[in-house]
This record gives structure tokens, C-alpha cells and sequence, in this order.
């Protein structure tokens, strides 16, 4: 079916662009570039930012990984730090943007166990997450049929 062939395709590609994405934590003052394997210094800071060593970043902007208008990606990021703390969800901001600072999707860090996450991306139409293992980032899909990939590629911190 040449729909799938192009979907296919357009899932490769915001695949890796997730893997080649840099994440910013403002609160912390700590950026994280997933092509790099992260310091000691850096995991250390991480693992500090909440309650728990691990935990996922989220957004609800740009969902099924299309472009949307900004104005809909602001109140899709407003609702979901809105449900968050309804929830009771303790969460941290985390944006996600490309290397060369010419994209930015608005994110949260949030501390929730890993298929909890996954049900919250999903809800919000992502493509995947990120999840911190305590030592590593994940990328994990939300959809589709890939395996969670730990980054940065296969190598080792």
C-alpha cells in the first residue's frame, strides 16, 4: 500500500531525528545531547532532579510526529501539565529540540513508572519517549513496531 510506504518512511525519519535530539532541563540549567554519551557529572544531576533515579520525558506537542500549528502545540502542552497536576504527577519541565536549536517541542520530565508514561504518550498521539534508566537514556516507542533503543546508538557512557 504506497500510504503505508510514505508513513513508514515518515516515522523513520522523526525516529532519528528523536535520536539525534538534544533535551534541556531549564530548572536544572542542564542540556543533554542524546548523540553523546553522558558524563558522570550529568547523571549524577539527573538522578537528582526528582524523587526517583528514573523517570520519562514527554511531550504533547506535534503528535503522530507531524508539525502543528503553534498555538495548538502551546495548549496541548498547557493541558497536559494541567492533567499532570490534577494527577498529582510530580513533573519538571524537559524540551526536546534539535541539535542545531532550529526546532523545539516543549516537554515534561515526569516521574511515573515506564508503562504509565507510555499510556500518557500514547493519550497524547506521541511516537515515542524518553525514559532515564538512572544511567542511560531510552528511546521507546509509544507506537508502532520498533524495540526501545538505548542511546546514545550502541554506545556505552
Amino acid at each position: 500500500m504506497p500510504g503505508s510506504v510514505t508513513q513508514d518512511k515518515e516515522h523513520e525519519r522523526v525516529w532519528n531525528e528523536y535520536r539525534e535530539a538534544v533535551l534541556e532541563f531549564p530548572a536544572a540549567r542542564m542540556t543533554i545531547d542524546l548523540r553523546r554519551a553522558i558524563s558522570d557529572d550529568a547523571r549524577e544531576g539527573l538522578r537528582q532532579l526528582g524523587p526517583d533515579k528514573s523517570f520519562a520525558v514527554v511531550t504533547a506537542e506535534n503528535p503522530h510526529g507531524r508539525d502543528a500549528e503553534p498555538a495548538l502545540n502551546e495548549r496541548r502542552a498547557r493541558e497536559l501539565e494541567d492533567e499532570l497536576r490534577r494527577r498529582g504527577v510530580r513533573f519538571v519541565r524537559a524540551d526536546g529540540c534539535s541539535a542545531n536549536q532550529t526546532h523545539r517541542e516543549r516537554g515534561v520530565a515526569l516521574w511515573l513508572d515506564r508503562e504509565t508514561a507510555l499510556e500518557v504518550a500514547r493519550s497524547r498521539a506521541q511516537l515515542a519517549l524518553y525514559w532515564f534508566d538512572g544511567d542511560a537514556f531510552w528511546l521507546v516507542p509509544a507506537a508502532g513496531g520498533r524495540e526501545a533503543e538505548r542511546l546514545p546508538g550502541s554506545g556505552v557512557p
